[in-house]
C-alpha cells in the first residue's frame, strides 16, 4: 500500500502539472496513512466542506462504488443534489476459451455500462412513501427527520458492523414490515426516532415493541411448516411439540429464580424477554375457563356432541389451525372442551385474517414452545447452554449500542476505534427491551497502525502479506485464539 501511495501521489502531480483537462481541478489524495474507510473519509470530506465559510448548499456530489452502504451515506447527508456512479454487475459471464495457460477475463471498458443515481429521486420517492403519515402526525411532518428514520431501519437488516436480526432478511420482506410498522407507530410517539444521528432509545424501544410481532409471526409459520413435517414423518426434530413440566421450562440458577420470585419479571407475549422465567401466567392471552361463562348450561359434553355434529369443520381447517390445536396442554380433561371453544372461535375466519391475527393462536402453550425455540437459537448460534436474563440484557444492550455506533459513523464520524459488535448473531427483536435509560457514552481509543489492522482481518492463510517479524506474532495470536476456543 505504501508503494500504491507513492506512486498514485506521483501520477496525480504529472496529470496536474501536464493534463490540461485536469486544469484548475483540486485532487485530495487519502492514503494509506489516513485511517478509515474510504466512503467514509469522502463523508468526512463533504462534511468539512459544508462548514466552511462560502459553502454553495447547492455543490453536486458524485461517488463512484458499488457498495450498498455509498446509498445510505449520501443519503443521510441530506444534500440536495447527490449521485452514485455504478458500473453494471454481470453475471454468469461466458467462460474465457482454454488455449494454453488460464488467463483472467477481463471486462473491455468500452463494453461497462454506468449507471448514474439520483439520490434527489430516491428522496422524492420516500417522501410519498411515507406522505399518508402526514395527517396522523402530532408533530410537523418533515422529510429530512423520514430519511434519518428510514436509514436507521435499514441497519436493522444488517450492514458491515452488525448482523441482521434473525428472521428480518430483505428477501423475505423485511423492508415493507419495518415501514409499515413504523407508519403504524410514528403518530404514536412524540417525535422521530433517528434525531440527527442521535437515537431516542424511548421512542426506538417502541418501535421495536411493536416490530416484534414479526418474531411471533414468523414463529407461527415456524410451527405450520413443522407440523406438516411432523404429520409426514412423525419426526419433532426442534422440539417444538414437546410437552414439558413447568420445572423443566426454567433455565435460571437457583440464585436467579430467587430473586425474580418477587415476579417483577412477569411474562406477557408482548415482551418475550423474560422467557426464560420459569412457567409464569401469561398476562394477556385469555385462558380457558374451567366452566363456561353461562353458568354451565353448554356443558362440555354438549360441545363435544356439536363438534362431533360438525361445528369444528365450519371454518376452512387448515394446517395453521390446526397447530393451535395440535400444541394444546395434553391434560385430556381439558383438550377437547378448549378444541371445541377454540373452533367456536375461529368460525368464519378465513386464512389470511387467522395468519394476521396472531393474538388468536398464541396461547400459553405456544409462548413456551416460542421460548424453548429461542433458548435453542441462543444454544446453537451463541453458544450459551441456559440462557439468563442478565445474559439477555447485555445481548439487548449490545445490539441497541452497535445501533448507535451505526449512526454516529454515518452521521458524524467514528465514535469509537475500539468498538466492535461482539457476537455473530443478533439477538430475537423480541428479546430487545428495557434499554430506554441505557449509557451511550464511547471511548474514542485509537486507530489501529496499519500492520495492526492487518493482524486484525488477515486470515492465517494469507500471513505471507504481513513483514516477517509480524508473521510470529500472527501465528501466536492465531494459535492463542485456537486454543481458546477448544
Amino acid at each position: 500500500m505504501a508503494e500504491l501511495h507513492s506512486e498514485l501521489s506521483k501520477w496525480l502531480e504529472t496529470k496536474v502539472e501536464k493534463d490540461q483537462a485536469w486544469h484548475g481541478i483540486r485532487v485530495f489524495l487519502s492514503g494509506h496513512d489516513c485511517p478509515g474507510e474510504g466512503e467514509h473519509k469522502i463523508m468526512d470530506f463533504i462534511r468539512h466542506e459544508r462548514t466552511l465559510e462560502g459553502y454553495d448548499s447547492n455543490t453536486r456530489h458524485c461517488m463512484y462504488g458499488l457498495d450498498a452502504d455509498l446509498l445510505m451515506l449520501g443519503i443521510c447527508s441530506h444534500e440536495p443534489h447527490f449521485s452514485l456512479l455504478r458500473e453494471e454487475v454481470k453475471f454468469n459471464r461466458p467462460a474465457p476459451k482454454k488455449s494454453g495457460a488460464a488467463v483472467p477475463h477481463r471486462a473491455n471498458p468500452s463494453q461497462i455500462n454506468f449507471h448514474l443515481l439520483h439520490l434527489s429521486l430516491l428522496r422524492e420517492y420516500l417522501y410519498w412513501e411515507f406522505y399518508p403519515l402526514k395527517a396522523s402526525l402530532p408533530f410537523p411532518y418533515d422529510i429530512e427527520h423520514i430519511i434519518d428514520d428510514w436509514v436507521l431501519m435499514g441497519f436493522l437488516v444488517g450492514n458491515d458492523f452488525i448482523p441482521h436480526l434473525p428472521h428480518v432478511h430483505i428477501h423475505d420482506d423485511a423492508l415493507p414490515l419495518l415501514y409499515q410498522t413504523y407508519i403504524q407507530v410514528l403518530p404514536t410517539l412524540e417525535g422521530y426516532i433517528n434525531e440527527s444521528g442521535i437515537l431516542n432509545l424511548q421512542r426506538f424501544e417502541v418501535f421495536l415493541k411493536a416490530f416484534a410481532a414479526n418474531d411471533r409471526r414468523h414463529f407461527l409459520q415456524t410451527l405450520e411448516d413443522e407440523s406438516f413435517l411432523r404429520s409426514k414423518t412423525g419426526r419433532d426434530p426442534h422440539g417444538l411439540f414437546k410437552k414439558e413440566h413447568a420445572e423443566e421450562e426454567s433455565p435460571l440458577s437457583a440464585t436467579e429464580s430467587s430473586d425474580d420470585a418477587d415476579g417483577s419479571d412477569e411474562v406477557s407475549p408482548d415482551d418475550e424477554a423474560a422467557f426464560v422465567s420459569s412457567d409464569e401466567e401469561d398476562s394477556s392471552s385469555d385462558d380457558i375457563p374451567d366452566e363456561l361463562p353461562d353458568g354451565g348450561v353448554e356443558s362440555a359434553a354438549e360441545l363435544l356432541s356439536r363438534l362431533n355434529a360438525g361445528l369444528f369443520h365450519a371454518f376452512q381447517y387448515n394446517l395453521s389451525h390446526a397447530l393451535c390445536v395440535e400444541l394444546l396442554d395434553s391434560d385430556p380433561g381439558e383438550d377437547e372442551l378448549t378444541e371445541a371453544v377454540m373452533a367456536a372461535e375461529l368460525r368464519g375466519m378465513d386464512d389470511k385474517e387467522f395468519e394476521n391475527d396472531v393474538e388468536t393462536c398464541w396461547t400459553k402453550t405456544v409462548s413456551n414452545s416460542f421460548r424453548r425455540h429461542k433458548r435453542l437459537y441462543y444454544r446453537e448460534k451463541m453458544k450459551y447452554e441456559n440462557i439468563t436474563k442478565s445474559e439477555l440484557r447485555a445481548q439487548a444492550e449490545g445490539y441497541v449500542r452497535a445501533i448507535q455506533w451505526n449512526l454516529h459513523y454515518y452521521y458524524k464520524g467514528c465514535v469509537s476505534w475500539n468498538w466492535f459488535y461482539p457476537h455473530h448473531y443478533s439477538p430475537y427483536i423480541s428479546d430487545v427491551v428495557d434499554f430506554s435509560n441505557m449509557d451511550m457514552s464511547f471511548d474514542l481509543g485509537e486507530p489501529f497502525k496499519p500492520f495492526e489492522q492487518l493482524l486484525a482481518v488477515l486470515p492465517s492463510a494469507s500471513a505471507e502479506c504481513l513483514p516477517s517479524p509480524f508473521r510470529v506474532g500472527f501465528f501466536f495470536i492465531f494459535c492463542m485464539f485456537n486454543l481458546r476456543n477448544v
